[in-house]
């Protein structure tokens, strides 16, 4: 029987965001729904950028239910394209981007094993 991948979820853990905050590159704010991000994350030319900030960037549960309201039996999290250190020092950049995959990494490995939804 044949699954749909979803090969291009965005996914933003709260451990990740964490890091961010503690470098002072990120002001994430998830009751006003919005993340002001520093230039050197996302590359922007502005000092910071005002980022959406939705649930489905964060809750892995809302994120599962979505997939499977669209009939989607796998997700592929990745971070969305803004959190890449495009102009970040190289050292703290290749830190930031260890620390994204790392937060991810961790993400799937809490999911439980019947979610079958994310990998």
């Amino acid at each position: 029987m044949p699954i749909c991948i979803d090969c291009h979820a965005h996914f933003l853990p709260d451990d990740f965001v964490e890091t961010l905050r503690r470098h002072g590159l990120i002001d994430a704010r998830k009751d006003a729904a919005v993340i002001h991000l520093d230039r050197s994350v996302c590359g922007y030319t502005a000092a910071q950028t005002r980022l959406p900030y939705f649930p489905l960037l964060y809750d892995l549960d809302a994120r599962a239910a979505l997939a499977e309201r669209q009939g989607i039996d796998r997700q592929i999290l990745c971070l969305p394209p803004f959190y890449f250190a495009y102009g970040a020092a190289p050292e703290l950049g290749a830190a930031i981007c260890r620390a994204g995959n790392d937060a991810l990494a961790a993400v799937v490995a809490r999911a439980p094993q019947d979610r079958k939804s994310v990998v």
